[in-house]
């Protein structure tokens, strides 16, 4: 045998060994990465570094071939959900009519008939949640003729200009239930209450929204996975103590009707979703499968808008949810004597440099003690969201908690440093950076023991 037939041979054999470890984890981890970057090339603007990122992880998913077929099929979806899109949206008219207001901030709202929204700003007038406006438009933009990608991520078809707005009737909703509940009450109560337990911001709260922004803490405060994750958590710790039967079902049940109540965004959509498919896993495969809920719903979520990929939420959410599970899952299997508090102290730190990262691309500002702040606040807002929407008939006593939080979040602001950059990063850049930070890193964690062992076992 020659050098050049054994080199061929050898690597003939380890080709295949590899391929027997191209796991379910990885191939999903890929997809979603190659729906990522092939819409910012199809939606937004062509880059050669997403082109050149692409194309590297789809030879890299040649390893198994069947495997072409689930990518192939994605974009198929995709430019399906493109063509449907621009169908819809690019000759979209504004009928005049009645309308029923489905979301308030400030001045903005947000209003919708039986198919499409729009969206609008009035300062003169204030309605609410709920109502049925006349509305008589002056012009009509639509999202897809003035090239809103943040209007489309939210579903918002067009931007109205009204000649004339007339409050036809109102109706019931929980968002005015809770604004009247809560603006009886204390300053406190009205600034924190909706904003902690389900999500729901009014005049007051804005401030708050603004404050925790600069902080850095915003997805501490406003309703995230943060939140679906603890509740469920405290539900499910509840339940085994109390010995219900059946308690998953019971927390999945309360879980869920916890999430029609909320305000939704990407973030408690996704969280919402991965508990559902845990549980769901859990039961059929006797797994959880961890790693691949993210980019399972992640990838579902970009198939059937697209646009999604210009919201920051979808970033934070999906690739900071994704870093959590896995360095939880390096501590798992290297680390788990480690001590509790060093480790939560780190992991912290962890989240802190992805989230800086991404902060990075869509801001041009960034709090220096941020990292500090998250340290300092998510025990209490463990502690105040718990209360919140447990205790939420104690007015006096939720009171006198979110005094407490909002001198806690005056002090941090006194002695908090914003740095403004003079620069901006591009987004597109960072995130496929990042991506490839946890592409390697998850290589590094799980693949390396199992190639080492076989490479060993095949030269010896």
């Amino acid at each position: 045998m020659t050098r050049f037939e054994w080199y061929k041979w050898n690597w003939t054999k380890n080709y295949r060994k590899i391929k027997n470890f191209f796991d379910l984890r990885l191939v999903f981890i890929l997809l979603f990465v190659k729906v990522t970057l092939i819409l910012k090339i199809i939606f937004f603007e062509f880059d050669i570094i997403s082109l050149l990122f692409f194309l590297l992880f789809f030879i890299f998913s040649l390893i198994k071939v069947r495997f072409i077929l689930l990518d192939l099929s994605a974009f198929a979806i995709i430019l399906a959900m493109y063509f449907i899109i621009k169908y819809f949206n690019s000759n979209l008219l504004f009928n005049d009519g009645i309308y029923k207001v489905v979301y308030k901030d400030t001045i903005q709202y947000v209003v919708k008939n039986k198919y499409y929204k729009y969206i609008f700003y009035d300062s003169d007038n204030s309605y609410n949640v709920g109502d049925f406006l006349q509305i008589k438009a002056k012009s009509f933009r639509s999202s897809w003729q003035i090239k809103n990608y943040y209007l489309l991520s939210k579903r918002i078809s067009g931007v109205i200009e009204y000649s004339k707005i007339d409050l036809v009737s109102n109706s019931w909703t929980l968002y005015k239930s809770l604004y009247e509940y809560s603006s009886n009450s204390s300053i406190y109560f009205q600034k924190y209450f909706m904003l902690l337990s389900l999500g729901y911001s009014n005049d007051i709260s804005q401030e708050v929204y603004n404050q925790t922004k600069n902080l850095g803490i915003l997805h501490i405060i406003v309703i995230s996975g943060f939140h679906f994750s603890l509740i469920y958590k405290f539900l499910s710790y509840i339940t085994l103590k109390l010995k219900i039967k059946f308690n998953e079902l019971l927390c999945i049940f309360l879980i869920f009707i916890y999430y029609l109540l909320v305000n939704k965004n990407v973030s408690s959509n996704r969280a919402f979703f991965s508990i559902i498919f845990s549980y769901i896993t859990s039961k059929f495969f006797k797994q959880k499968f961890k790693l691949i809920i993210p980019f399972f719903i992640g990838t579902i979520a970009l198939i059937f808008n697209p646009f999604l990929l210009n919201s920051k939420g979808f970033w934070y959410t999906y690739v900071i949810t994704f870093f959590i599970v896995l360095v939880n899952e390096l501590k798992v299997k290297r680390f788990n004597k480690i001590n509790k508090c060093f480790w939560y102290i780190l992991l912290n730190f962890l989240i802190y440099l992805v989230s800086f990262q991404l902060g990075l691309a869509f801001n041009d500002s960034f709090n220096l003690i941020a990292f500090l702040n998250c340290l300092i606040l998510i025990p209490l807002s463990q502690f105040l969201i718990i209360n919140s929407i447990f205790l939420w008939f104690f007015k006096s006593y939720l009171s006198i908690i979110y005094k407490i939080l909002d001198v806690l979040l005056e002090f941090l602001s006194y002695i908090s440093y914003q740095i403004i950059l003079s620069f901006r990063i591009s987004y597109k850049l960072i995130s496929i950076v990042i991506f490839n930070e946890i592409f390697m890193v998850y290589f590094l964690t799980f693949s390396k023991i199992k190639f080492k062992k076989e490479i060993k076992r095949l030269y010896n």
